[in-house]
């Protein structure tokens, strides 16, 4: 392996306990998508100590968490199958209920086993993507509560709701305050119910949106959406906590009109030097960045070359760069912003982050 993700488990830490002394809530620490392509097992043992909860995607995410730590674990999608809900019950996990196919499904599963399961509903108000539709609920909020009150069947855990665009304040601000309705109606006094919203974004915009814990995934590794949130991330004191390499596997000289790569879209204005690198889009160096984006190498911006292959990509040496075979190169960084890359790639840095490949190695320091 010639590309390496090089993790800092301490400065992961350090980032979750930042978060957690400027909300001064409870943490649920979001690790979907192998903790966003960093590595779910040591992610999850880096915040053992800070972390109330964990959230993923799905049960086979949680068993992962589950082999290494005891805290309670809540499986974001509805869950339609009983084996996995027996695995739910068996491992303790929570898992969600957002809407009334999930509903029916875990109540006949808890009849059938006797078994209870504890839940958290979520409610849509705004995303239009899961959740009980809030205005739905406002309307007839009956014919949910009186499914969920038999607590033989279901142990209700918590509520939430979710927030697509925590940059529009008009927008979130109304989603708050219909959250706040939907809770009124349920009228849960239990401190067992956890009340959750805010993800990493609504955590820095809204502190009303705070409740009882906040679900954080992306703050974790101080890597900022987007240029605009950066000084709120360097205010809060977040640090970046990976850095993507690559090594060079070859120099070579070329002639002015000589082309590069596949289809050879690139082609020397003069006489020029391209370095070889070993990564390419098989290991999450997204075909896009043909052409378009860069790499950091010793201080210098080297603007990628040609289109990204499979397993390599050509970059640009600057004539008066020297480099040699087994150097390495910073992809994405603490001194090459993903938060850029990902604008120049035309998506976010989230994809970007959970595209690195198995073929990647994780090295933790």
């Amino acid at each position: 392996m010639t590309a390496q993700l090089l993790v800092d488990l301490k400065c992961i830490y350090s980032n979750a306990k930042l978060i957690k002394s400027f909300t001064k809530r409870k943490l649920i620490a979001v690790l979907k998508a192998n903790s966003y392509g960093h590595g779910i097992v040591p992610i999850s043992q880096s915040v053992e100590e800070v972390a109330d909860f964990f959230a993923v995607a799905n049960v086979d995410e949680a068993l992962i968490i589950r082999s290494v730590s005891n805290k309670p674990i809540l499986i974001l999608a509805p869950v339609f199958s009983s084996e996995e809900l027996r695995i739910c019950y068996e491992s303790n996990f929570h898992i969600t209920i957002s809407n009334f196919s999930s509903l029916n499904f875990a109540l006949n599963f808890a009849r059938k086993e006797k078994k209870p399961l504890k839940v958290h509903l979520k409610f849509d108000t705004g995303m239009n993507r899961l959740g009980f539709k809030a205005r739905d609920f406002l309307d007839n909020p009956s014919s949910l509560i009186d499914k969920i009150k038999n607590p033989k069947l279901l142990e209700v855990r918590g509520v939430y709701t979710h927030f697509p665009f925590p940059e529009n304040t008009s927008f979130s601000l109304k989603q708050i305050d219909i959250f706040k309705s939907v809770l009124e109606k349920l009228n849960f006094t239990s401190p067992n119910v956890l009340i959750h919203a805010a993800n990493s974004m609504a955590t820095l915009n809204f502190p009303e949106a705070h409740f009882d814990a906040v679900r954080v995934g992306f703050l974790l590794y101080g890597v900022p959406p987007s240029k605009k949130w950066l000084q709120k991330f360097k205010k809060l004191g977040l640090k970046r906590a990976s850095s993507l390499k690559a090594q060079i596997i070859e120099v070579k000289p070329l002639a002015r009109g000589e082309g590069v790569s596949y289809d050879l879209t690139w082609k020397a204005p003069i006489n020029s030097k391209v370095a070889v690198l070993e990564i390419g889009y098989a290991d999450g160096i997204l075909r896009s960045l043909s052409n378009k984006g860069w790499v950091k190498l010793k201080g210098r911006e080297c603007k990628i070359i040609g289109n990204v292959c499979m397993d390599y990509t050509c970059v640009l040496i600057p004539p008066e760069l020297e480099v040699e075979v087994g150097e390495w190169v910073e992809v994405w960084g603490e001194n090459n912003p993903l938060e850029e890359i990902a604008l120049a790639a035309k998506t976010i840095p989230y994809e970007l982050m959970t595209a690195i490949s198995d073929r990647v190695e994780r090295r933790y320091i």
